[in-house]
């Protein structure tokens, strides 16, 4: 049988239990490196001389919250933030 420890004291589970636990763990590792990755992409809206806007900031920290969504580790991709796609062309077309 297999053990996992819980508050400190290793119980005895279920192989269906470690199954479960284990696809879980593997699920929080894979939306926690793609909440990392999207953060990354927006690490220069944090920069104190870069002047993003408040909707930037804001998708920044619900990124950070994302771990008190209700439905996490199983989120939708409705349940992710929407990026504010700050994104212009740099010149206008004639």
């Amino acid at each position: 049988m297999p053990y996992m420890m819980l508050n400190g004291e290793l119980i005895e589970i279920t192989q269906e239990q470690e199954d479960e636990w284990s696809t879980v763990v593997v699920s929080e590792r894979m939306l926690l490196s793609r909440r990392a990755e999207l953060l990354s992409a927006t690490d220069v809206w944090g920069l104190s001389d870069y002047p993003a806007t408040d909707e930037q900031l804001a998708y920044r920290q619900a990124l950070r919250d994302i771990t008190t969504h209700p439905n996490w580790p199983n989120l939708e991709e409705s349940d992710w933030p929407t990026h504010p796609n700050p994104i212009t062309p740099p010149f206008e077309e004639e």
